[in-house]
């Protein structure tokens, strides 16, 4: 019997030992000059605010995407990672249409993560109310749900810029788990390969308090030198629009 080929998102997923073999093979992001990588997308609202623009005037990310990314979006790609499963099925009509007009769009349901590990627990918040937005890898009083995470700073560097892309902004609001992927991102020097990084800090802990945001900004500090002229933090939580549903127009 011939085996199944995997799905898309499986083909980029490997342990830490044979990291690079399926990434050089990728061309997910082949034909994308500008790329918006949208960490923690919720219900795709970051990414329908960068390709209709019009229908959310009042987004404080909307002078953020028309300075980063041009007016016609042929040449512009979105990646989201959105591991709550509650939000799959938006998430997946939002990539149709999008990808059905030109504007290539696919939001992965992996978890950002310091490292490759196949058993995470993901929780919800139970907060239906805001489409339980505070649902997270750190703890919820809701369902909970088995998720794979993803090395966040290897992904970027060899995916999201295996091709050269002109400019890439990220958006990274993960709930608390910035705590463990800041120092991570920063052993890797991989925000000194981005254009712009959109962070919303979460201060869960008395140690993210005292240390991640501080490492955060040493890190933007060191890097802003003659080798690294790219690198920008922009602590921006843009929640406008947050329970805006989905219609297809």
């Amino acid at each position: 019997m011939k085996q199944q080929q995997p799905q898309v998102y499986n083909s980029i997923y490997c342990g830490q030992s044979n990291i690079e073999c399926p990434f050089k093979t990728s061309d997910l992001t082949k034909r994308c000059e500008y790329i918006y990588f949208d960490v923690g997308s919720h219900i795709g609202v970051q990414v329908r605010k960068l390709f209709q623009p019009e229908r959310y005037p009042e987004a404080l990310v909307k002078p953020i995407f028309e300075k980063y990314f041009p007016a016609d979006k042929s040449n512009v790609c979105a990646i989201g990672f959105e591991p709550n499963p509650v939000h799959r099925g938006v998430l997946d009509k939002i990539e149709s249409f999008y990808n059905g007009r030109g504007w290539r769009t696919i939001f992965y349901p992996f978890a950002a993560y310091h490292k490759y590990d196949d058993h995470l627990w993901f929780k919800s918040d139970g907060d239906s109310g805001h489409n339980f937005w505070g649902a997270s890898l750190l703890g919820g009083n809701g369902e909970k749900y088995e998720v794979k995470g993803v090395d966040l700073a290897l992904f970027v560097k060899n995916i999201v810029l295996y091709h050269q892309p002109k400019a890439v902004v990220m958006k990274l609001d993960i709930e608390g788990s910035e705590e463990q992927v800041i120092p991570r991102m920063t052993e890797e020097k991989t925000f000194c390969l981005l254009d712009l990084v959109m962070v919303e800090m979460h201060y869960f802990t008395k140690e993210m308090n005292n240390g991640t945001l501080t490492r955060f900004r040493d890190a933007g500090i060191r890097n802003r030198g003659s080798d690294c002229p790219r690198w920008n933090l922009l602590e921006l939580d843009d929640e406008s629009y947050l329970n805006e549903a989905w219609t297809q127009s």
